[in-house]
């Protein structure tokens, strides 16, 4: 497909000939409530564990897990808008409730890599300022030791469990 080019003094702006209309709504709401997406029924299965496909989240599941992981974070954690959650895990079936709970909650999603070192996730979570770190249950030592490093206060640890995904 050709572009459109528009030129304004020395600047050119290339345009796509189609255009999308790209509806007013936050990321959660266009995902879960969007009237457009009729795909999303509360049974279609959204995430599945590639090694054992019948451990999955679906629509009906998802919601639930923003919701219940959202409240958590703000009622027990006391993370208000604005504030950084650092999240370590690896491929985890409810990576993705993790990362829109975290939004949901107002947050902004700081990640790390599971094969950092200690002292670059610590250097991270400086960096961020983040109040909440959240990581998948194999990586618990080795977030125990960023804390330590960065000396976040205690409770500040919320551990992934694959038995809670239901």
């Amino acid at each position: 497909m050709a572009s459109i080019v528009e030129k304004r003094g020395d600047t050119t702006i290339y345009r796509a000939p189609n255009s999308v209309e790209i509806p007013s709504l936050d990321l959660l709401s266009f995902l879960f409530e969007n009237p457009q997406n009729d795909r999303l029924k509360s049974d279609t299965i959204l995430h599945a564990d590639a090694a054992d496909p019948s451990r999955n989240v679906t629509t009906a599941q998802q919601t639930s897990h923003l919701q219940r992981l959202a409240h958590t974070i703000r009622t027990q954690y006391g993370i208000r808008d604005g504030d950084a959650v650092h999240v370590i895990l690896t491929g985890h079936i409810l990576c993705p409730s993790v990362f829109l709970s975290v939004i949901a909650a107002g947050a902004t999603v700081a990640c790390s890599l599971p094969t950092s070192s200690p002292v670059d996730i610590a250097r991270q979570i400086a960096m961020t300022e983040s109040k909440l770190l959240i990581c998948s249950p194999d990586l618990k030592a080795l977030a125990g030791e960023d804390v330590e490093l960065y000396e976040v206060k205690s409770g500040t640890q919320i551990h992934v469990s694959s038995d809670e995904h239901s």
